[in-house]
């Protein structure tokens, strides 16, 4: 059985200038995605724009429309690659 506080839901975002913002797009892991604290997550994105810079992925929670940033997973991460391989934090707060 898992404990319900060690559980954190992932909505991640990709921070990019604005004219990059629509090039990104996450496809794992899916919105409400639910994970244990100190797991690995593989995050996975598509660039239509192959010569996009680097990225920030961050977590956030809410409802989509209106999204907080939680906590930033990683800064200056290279577009190109498509995956991130992310451990969450042992010590990060859940959110609903």
């Amino acid at each position: 059985m898992v404990n319900k506080s060690s559980l954190i839901f992932l909505s991640l975002t990709a921070a990019l200038d604005l004219v990059l913002a629509s090039s990104v797009q996450i496809t794992s892991p899916k919105v409400n995605a639910v994970y244990e604290a100190g797991s690995t997550v593989d995050i996975k994105w598509h660039v239509n724009d192959k010569s996009a810079g680097p990225i920030r992925l961050q977590y956030a929670s809410g409802k989509a429309s209106s999204l907080n940033v939680d906590g930033v997973i990683a800064d200056n991460v290279d577009a190109s690659l498509g995956t991130y391989k992310w451990t969450i934090p042992k010590d990060i707060k859940p959110k609903k």
